[in-house]
């Protein structure tokens, strides 16, 4: 960028910056060069600017929900809002009455409008605690298109620490790999998602394995009531999820929980034969191999009572939403 200094003079220069990694990030060196008019003396100089830039979870996927939700329009993110009759003071709509209704609940001016009784239905609403828990070893580093896969899990922890935090409930999380990098105890309204915002700030998917041991002794330490959790992983081949399996189904003894296992979408494409050339179709069982493992690992789970959501990263959070709000208006927790 070129600019004209008036002699003995100042300029400011704007410039933009994306940050692609949370945490504190430093701009590097900066380089300028400066010359007379004439051309007749030049000069280049760099330096490293002494300010850091700290780098923040996004909540444009938070603020995007939010003003669907306003405008009544989260079917188009994939969301669909679940209801469920009961007796609480939250107001869902009205219908014709039916036999066995309480009468209190008739509403006599919508009867003498459509001259036929009509009676008011409520949603049921239930304070719970809803605790995430993000895996971020080796697994979670892998893109999923520009972002890593943690990136994807820990926007959608966001969207529903938001959502579950505005429909009254209590939020946590906790991020692990083999120690625990984050944790923000449970909390309530606008605290919840500050909290969790400002606690997922430093988290990176490191190269280590995952101790889920630890993560759910840690876990049980700190939330002794019942809660949902909603666990993001990734589950690879049965060998390997062992651990996961067994801590996962020990848990879902105390808690309610919900595994959002991140698909790899390319092993899924590779397993489907593209050609029929001999390395087309060695890529294809090995890739087939890979699938039919981790469906045997999540159909282990499912059978030992766990919620498992198989999801791509892209389309998680809507997943995750949808789960959460199906699990509320049926009251099981």
């Amino acid at each position: 960028m070129d600019v004209d200094l008036p002699e003995r003079g100042s300029a400011t220069l704007p410039f933009e910056v994306s940050g692609m990694v949370r945490g504190l990030a430093t701009l590097g060196r900066v380089g300028a060069q400066a010359s007379t008019r004439l051309g007749l003396l030049a000069a280049r100089a760099t330096f490293a600017p002494a300010d850091t830039i700290l780098v923040t979870p996004s909540v444009s996927n938070v603020r995007r929900f939010r003003l669907l939700a306003v405008q009544h329009r989260l079917h188009t993110a994939g969301v669909r809002v679940l209801r469920q009759r009961g007796e609480s003071r939250a107001f869902a709509g009205l219908r014709e009455y039916a036999l066995g209704d309480d009468p209190r609940y008739i509403d006599w001016k919508a009867t003498a409008r459509r001259r036929k009784h009509m009676v008011r239905e409520f949603t049921i609403e239930q304070s719970q605690t809803i605790f995430t828990m993000v895996e971020s070893g080796r697994a979670m580093t892998q893109l999923a298109g520009e972002f890593s896969r943690l990136e994807h899990a820990l926007s959608a922890a966001l969207v529903l620490t938001d959502v579950a935090a505005t429909s009254g409930d209590r939020v946590g999380t906790m991020v692990f790999d083999q120690e625990i990098r984050a944790f923000a105890p449970p909390s309530r309204g606008d605290a919840a998602l500050r909290l969790v915002r400002n606690a997922l700030i430093p988290v990176t998917a490191t190269m280590t394995e995952p101790d889920y041991a630890s993560a759910f002794r840690y876990l049980a330490t700190r939330q002794r009531r019942r809660a949902l959790i909603v666990f993001f992983t990734d589950v690879i081949d049965e060998r390997a999820s062992r651990s996961l399996v067994a801590h996962v189904t020990r848990g879902a003894a105390r808690h309610l929980v919900v595994v959002v296992a991140l698909r790899n979408d390319a092993v899924f494409e590779a397993a489907v034969p593209h050609g029929e050339r001999e390395l087309a179709l060695y890529t294809s069982a090995a890739a087939e191999e890979l699938v039919a493992g981790r469906q045997a690992v999540l159909e282990r789970m499912r059978r030992a009572g766990v919620t498992v959501l198989d999801v791509s990263p892209q389309a998680m959070t809507a997943a995750v939403v949808n789960k959460y709000l199906e699990i509320k208006g049926r009251g099981a927790l």
